[in-house]
């Protein structure tokens, strides 16, 4: 008797090939990670950042001798990768670390959804379940636009979400060394809060589980282990800055100003996430559509679980409640932008994939005929929402706005400008010491200097001697005093670049006109020849030393400048330009 038409494509020929979609999928997302991380325009506080690890690789201690509001270990991760000759390749080896920290959080993510998925499964089915959350999770994540393109920015957010997901992976890591998975868990949150304040919240989730854990089970070990690991790393943190005399700094502008900015987030123009969750979530329309329905599933799961101590999806009761948390507490933060939501990202992905394949598990065709294809179209449908903005981001960008007009700037500060020659910009785009202490300020700092909340301007950019400074748009929110300074005291160079010196082409001629010298160095004149005295005499070349000199045009000189003498020839003079992209 032969036997009859087969009733379908085999469930090992479906399998094959939905794990070869979700495994090439997970590629291109990579792929695109690395292309994005290589050529998008840095956002300016990565140039913040990068300017505080320059500092600690040139043998400055943070808060005692550098002015900083944020904590310190992101900086002790960056500065190993500073070379303080080479700005270039220092921003692209960061970017690297920042891109093998979003790939770890990835395989921690795949890990994670993986041990959930086994356990919520039927043990025969476990190990191919397992593989499946996994892979999803992380394809989920590695297509995710705003994982791809905050994650992989150099700020302390990426390697936070790292050190919470991991946080969570040990929670779930089953029986077996709970002594040394509690004072890991706790390290792992501690070292979070030396990287950002914003742990906070993940620290107050796993505290409170471990806490109510400790209460029932009236074990006071099930939250001092997780205590005391979480104190090694900040006591050591705390002792070296303190040898280094910087622990009242960092108490009162790391620890309390961050406190403070939360507390007065109204009058700080604060704004809710909804906005840009909404936007995210048209982006990725797939991700957010599962997260929906993988969050609401794995709640009620979790509520059933938890009355019933042999459910077999008990596991998923925590990190539902830890996705859930995560993301109500972005309505806590005042500026929640998109970089904050990095953190949340993948705990949110990890309960999706860990809800959704038990879920395949239980249905009728089994776990191998609809869970890969399944995967795979989620993924599909995933990227090709999210890839073609990941497409246009992973492209180079050029204009003022881009990455190689940013490096480009970088490298011509660094080769006019002496080591020790103090320069100013409000955001740290270069390697060089500040003009003013206070060397990064964001809109709300601005608006706590203009109430006087920070020492003025104009009195550091002369005690320091600065040089150049770089114009942005935060350089062009000062008025005043600030302004009318450094137009009497610069002259533009090309670009963005202005350099010590005096425009020369709006001044009258036979009139004498004061130029304060803030540095002494050594100065050139662009113009007519023998139309510019100094001091009374004529002057084409040489040394001017700190202090005040006299200006005196013979006659008009329509464009005409006095300069810092740069060894290379003068570059065209470019209007200045913007440098940074907002987030979009």
């Amino acid at each position: 008797m032969s036997p009859g038409p087969a009733a379908g494509p085999r469930p090992d020929l479906l399998a094959r090939v939905g794990r070869g979609v979700v495994v090439g999928l997970a590629l291109a997302g990579l792929a695109l990670l690395a292309s994005v991380s290589c050529h998008r325009a840095f956002q300016v506080d990565e140039i913040e950042h990068l300017h505080g690890a320059y500092h600690l690789r040139a043998g400055r201690a943070l808060y005692a001798e550098v002015w900083q509001v944020h904590m310190p270990l992101h900086y002790g991760l960056l500065a190993p990768l500073i070379e303080l000759d080479d700005p270039r390749a220092s921003y692209h080896r960061a970017r690297a670390l920042h891109l093998v920290v979003v790939l770890a959080t990835a395989l921690c993510a795949a890990s994670c959804a993986a041990r959930l998925a086994r356990d919520a499964c039927d043990p025969a089915l476990g190990q191919q379940a397992g593989e499946m959350a996994g892979a999803l999770a992380a394809g989920l994540l590695l297509l995710h636009t705003t994982f791809v393109e905050r994650g992989m920015e150099v700020r302390a957010d990426g390697p936070l979400a790292l050190c919470v997901l991991a946080t969570l992976r040990l929670q779930v890591g089953g029986p077996g060394l709970a002594t040394a998975r509690a004072v890991a868990a706790g390290g792992l949150l501690g070292l979070g809060i030396l990287l950002t304040q914003k742990a906070v919240f993940a620290t107050a989730a796993f505290g409170a589980w471990w806490s109510w854990r400790a209460a029932r089970e009236r074990r006071l070990s099930r939250v001092a282990l997780p205590l005391l690991g979480w104190s090694l790393p900040v006591a050591a943190a705390c002792f070296v800055i303190g040898l280094q005399g910087g622990l009242a700094a960092f108490w009162n502008d790391a620890v309390l100003g961050a406190a403070s900015a939360a507390g007065r987030g109204e009058e700080r123009l604060a704004f809710s996430p909804l906005g840009f969750l909404l936007q995210e979530g048209r982006r990725n329309l797939a991700f957010s559509t599962l997260a929906v329905l993988g969050l609401v599933a794995a709640l009620v799961v979790a509520l059933r679980a938890a009355r019933d101590p042999g459910h077999r999806a008990r596991g998923l009761v925590w990190p539902v409640l830890v996705a859930t948390w995560l993301l109500a507490t972005l309505w806590l933060q005042p500026f929640p932008w998109p970089y904050v939501h990095v953190t949340v990202v993948p705990v949110v992905a990890v309960v999706a994939a860990a809800t959704l394949v038990p879920f395949l598990a239980r249905a009728r065709a089994g776990l191998a005929r609809s869970g890969w294809p399944v995967a795979a179209l989620v993924l599909g449908l995933q990227f090709l929402t999210a890839g073609p903005r990941l497409f246009t981001k992973a492209l180079p960008e050029n204009g003022p706005t881009g990455q190689e007009h940013q490096l480009a700037l970088l490298e011509e500060v660094q080769r006019v400008t002496e080591p020790d020659d103090p320069v100013f910009d409000l955001a740290g785009l270069y390697f060089r010491p500040d003009g003013y202490p206070a060397y990064a300020l964001s809109g709300d700092l601005f608006r706590l200097y203009r109430s006087g909340g920070l020492p003025p301007m104009v009195p550091s950019l002369r005690e320091r001697g600065t040089v150049a400074f770089v114009y942005n748009y935060r350089v062009g929110w000062l008025r005043g005093e600030e302004r009318e300074f450094l137009h009497e005291r610069f002259a533009h160079y090309a670009g963005n670049l202005f350099l010590l010196g005096r425009e020369l082409g709006t001044l009258p001629a036979e009139v004498d006109v004061p130029f304060e010298v803030l540095r002494t160095k050594r100065f050139r004149y662009d113009g007519p020849p023998l139309a510019l005295l100094v001091d009374g005499q004529p002057f084409e070349r040489g040394e001017l030393a700190r202090g005040i000199h006299v200006l005196r045009l013979t006659r008009p000189a329509v464009d005409a400048r006095l300069i810092l003498d740069t060894p290379q020839p003068r570059p065209p003079r470019i209007a200045p330009a913007r440098l940074y992209v907002h987030f979009d």
